[in-house]
């Protein structure tokens, strides 16, 4: 098998997400804004192309250091200083698992597309 391998880090020195929120807490109805910045995030990435298929193929994909995480509530006045300390802990791992989900989503959909256009490149 002649197969080359490749191991790409990559790192984000800041992603940001905003969300609009609608949530009802204790007959309490708070709407307003989560804002969210995850710094210093780095992953690895692992490729691979087979020469003897000419495939290429996404190996892994692993987030290295998930960062630092601060969450800030708007909308609500005192509310959103005590979301803002309760959930900072609580979101970071369902954030981190959704940075990790849709960026695999969206690395296998890369590869697709590569060996769609080498598939067309050697039919020719």
């Amino acid at each position: 098998m002649k197969k080359v391998t490749f191991s790409l880090p990559i790192k984000f020195d800041i992603l940001k997400f905003v969300y609009q929120y609608h949530s009802i807490m204790w007959s309490l109805t708070a709407k307003g804004e989560v804002q969210a910045n995850l710094k210093n995030m780095k992953a690895k990435i692992i490729i691979s192309f087979d020469f003897e298929k000419c495939v290429v193929s996404l190996d892994q994909f692993n987030i290295t250091d998930q960062g630092q995480l601060s969450v800030s509530f708007s909308g609500r006045g005192f509310l959103d200083w005590i979301f803002s300390l309760c959930s900072t802990s609580s979101m970071h791992f369902s954030m981190i698992q959704d940075i990790r989900n849709t960026v695999s989503e969206e690395l296998e959909k890369i590869v697709a597309k590569i060996n769609s256009a080498l598939k067309f490149i050697l039919q020719e």
